[in-house]
């Protein structure tokens, strides 16, 4: 299998450290894309149930796929079925999340933060723990890096995780 570079998975209370979107970012030797999953829409929901739309899923995952090369680290969305879709696939990704402890800490920093927004703040907030059980359990084509800082951001922690 041709190296793909890296795939990340970032959980939302780390901070980028770069515009959503961005594309070109050099990052220890690679260029980082940040393949944002808010132009797509995977879900329908209403306050009864909740469904994933597959054809949107499809695209997202194809545009992963177009712009992975070995000189990139692209930067994707930590939702499961995206994880699912690209095991399924055979890609390897690093998962990027909080210490689960530190809910606190990291609360308050996406607080002071002027890119959030209360309800973006709000929804990581009602889905920490779950969310981060979800991506620390996954063993299966996935390295980790569990973050303990949360004034860290993504750029800093991978130039650590490169060198």
């Amino acid at each position: 299998m041709a190296n793909r570079g890296l795939i990340v998975r970032r959980h939302p209370a780390i901070e980028r450290g770069y515009d959503r979107g961005s594309k070109g970012i050099g990052v220890a030797g690679k260029e980082l894309y940040d393949i944002t999953s808010s132009d797509f829409e995977w879900y329908i929901e209403t306050d009864s149930y909740k469904m994933l739309k597959e054809e949107e899923l499809d695209k997202y995952i194809q545009c992963v796929e177009n712009n992975m090369e070995e000189d990139r680290i692209l930067v994707v969305s930590s939702h499961q079925v995206v994880k699912n879709r690209l095991e399924k696939l055979g890609i390897k990704t690093l998962a990027v999340y909080p210490n689960k402890e530190l809910f606190k800490k990291f609360s308050t920093e996406m607080e002071k933060r002027k890119n959030r927004n209360q309800n973006e703040i709000d929804y990581v907030n009602r889905h920490w723990f779950p969310f981060i059980n979800e991506i620390a359990k996954d063993t299966s084509n996935t390295a980790h890096i569990e973050v303990f800082n949360p004034k860290l951001t993504l750029i800093e922690l991978l130039e650590e995780y490169m060198r």
